[in-house]
């Protein structure tokens, strides 16, 4: 089973997602919910900046898989980082970007160029 954590980082207007083993249905709804939340509580909701660390992301059912591309490329998601050396979040998200291709999502293997890419 895995676990997840969203939080507002109100410094830097970022929201930080954190996963951790595999994903089902319902965990992937609440953190989409919980990601939700903290859009919400941004200065500028319609400008999203997301810092996504997975370094430990299980595989995940297909079902939550398909979830979570799905959410990456909203209209309000302005970027999104993902930290991680995970190689299963390197081939699903190169295949994502392989079908649909986005200039506003990006990996990363360290913090500090994650967060200087968000800024920008």
């Amino acid at each position: 089973m895995g676990k997840i954590s969203v939080y507002l980082d109100e410094e830097h207007q970022i929201i930080r997602q954190n996963f951790d083993g595999n994903l089902d249905e319902d965990m992937v709804q609440r953190f989409l919910e919980e990601s939700r939340a903290a859009a919400a509580r941004l200065k500028d909701p319609k400008k999203i900046r997301i810092l996504g660390v997975a370094d430990s992301l299980g595989k995940g059912s297909p079902e939550a898989r398909r979830q979570l591309l799905r959410n990456l490329d909203h209209d309000d998601v302005y970027k999104v980082a993902l930290l991680g050396k995970n190689p299963f979040m390197n081939v699903a998200i190169s295949f994502f970007l392989a079908i649909k291709p986005s200039n506003k999502i990006r990996m990363f293997g360290n913090e500090d160029d994650a967060l200087r890419w968000l800024m920008e």
